[in-house]
C-alpha cells in the first residue's frame, strides 16, 4: 500500500466501523431490551474494532505468510464467531444472561448473515429487472 494511501484507508475503515456498529447496535436493542442504545453502540464498536482489525492483520499478513485465499472464508468466518461471542461477554457485563438456546451473540450474528443474504438477493434482482446481467 502506498504511504499517501494509509489516510484515505484508514478513514474508510473507520466510517464503516462506525455505520455499521449502527445497523448492529439497533439489532442488539431489538433482541435485548434492558441495553441503551448507547451500550449496545458501544459493545458492538468494540467487537467491530476488534474483529476487523484481526481481519485486516490476517490480510495484510496473508501474501507474506504465503497462506492461501482458500483461507479466507475460514478467517472470515472466525471473525463471525468472535464477534458474537464478545457481544455475548460483553453484554454480560451489563447483566444480560443467556436465554433459550441461543446467546445474544448468535442472535446477532445469524440476524445480520440473513439481512446480508437478503440485501444481495434484492440487489441481483434490481440488476436482472434493469436489464444487467449477474457476471
Amino acid at each position: 500500500m502506498q504511504p499517501d494511501a494509509v489516510i484515505p484507508t484508514m478513514l474508510t475503515f473507520v466510517v464503516g466501523i462506525l455505520f455499521v456498529s449502527l445497523i448492529h447496535a439497533a439489532v442488539i436493542k431489538f433482541f435485548e431490551r434492558k441495553l441503551t442504545f448507547g451500550q449496545a453502540y458501544l459493545i458492538v464498536v468494540v467487537t467491530t474494532i476488534v474483529s476487523g482489525t484481526l481481519l485486516a492483520v490476517y490480510t495484510s499478513a496473508r501474501p507474506l505468510l504465503g497462506f492461501s485465499e482458500t483461507l479466507d472464508l475460514l478467517a472470515n468466518l472466525a471473525a463471525l464467531v468472535l464477534m458474537g461471542f464478545m457481544i455475548t461477554r460483553l453484554a454480560a457485563n451489563y447483566g444480560i444472561k443467556k436465554q433459550g438456546r441461543f446467546s445474544l451473540g448468535t442472535k446477532v450474528m445469524f440476524t445480520m448473515l440473513l439481512m446480508v443474504l437478503i440485501f444481495m438477493i434484492a440487489l441481483a434482482g434490481v440488476i436482472l429487472l434493469l436489464g444487467g446481467g449477474l457476471s
